[in-house]
């Protein structure tokens, strides 16, 4: 008999069905991970001082690859327009978990855009308890996704969403219920997106729960 072919989210299948998998062939499995109860560790908000992230700061997580198809330039030019429109308060300190290709390019970009006291790029991690124990909002900004595994260790750490609606990403959350989800390439919509959730305490509150 057929295989069975599985994919980690309904836009796979639906390409893979394009291309002429029978349906009946195709299974979603989306990605689960291990709970691990990010928050419970004593020694983790020491890591606000160790980046030398001000008290008054609301820190803003990003984790994935640095890689173009992942967004990064896009949350930093939200930054940028940001600051453009006015909204310095309350003031926030963006943590970019991750390494890649985009690197030196991201951390010219920050230096051209004035944005090298606000962004701390910290590398690659392999355990990033620390980084979602101490943010206040996490941002996914990507153009493309499939089943992304940083938005359930967000979910997990109890941290709000602010998220491209990209991929397999309204598979996992839903807009305005359990994340904020905004179209891919548009900084002013991250930018709003930000805002409001820092915002909105009962919105940030809502969504965790």
């Amino acid at each position: 008999g057929a295989h069975r072919v599985v994919t980690v989210g309904r836009a796979f299948a639906d390409e893979l069905a394009r291309r002429g998998v029978p349906r009946a062939r195709l299974y979603v499995q989306h990605t689960p991970i291990r709970l691990r109860r990010y928050r419970s560790d004593p020694s983790l908000p020491t890591l606000r001082t160790q980046l030398g992230i001000s008290a008054d700061s609301r820190i803003v997580l990003t984790v994935g690859r640095l890689s173009s198809e992942k967004g990064h330039a896009d949350l930093l030019k939200a930054l940028a327009k940001r600051r453009e429109l006015g909204r310095l308060l309350p003031p926030i300190a963006v943590i970019v978990v991750g390494d890649g290709p985009e690197r030196s390019r991201l951390t010219a970009l920050c230096s051209e855009m004035e944005l090298h006291d606000t962004v701390h790029f910290v590398g690659f991690h392999e355990d990033v308890r620390s980084y979602y124990s101490v943010a206040d909002l996490f941002v996914l900004p990507s153009h493309s996704e499939g089943s992304p595994n940083v938005i359930l260790e967000a979910i997990d750490a109890g941290v709000p969403i602010l998220a491209t609606d990209v991929g397999g990403v309204s598979e996992i959350v839903k807009d305005e219920v359990s994340a904020l989800l905004v179209p891919a390439k548009q900084p002013l919509a991250l930018a709003n997106g930000i805002d409001r959730l820092l915002a909105d305490e009962s919105l940030r509150k809502r969504l965790i729960e």
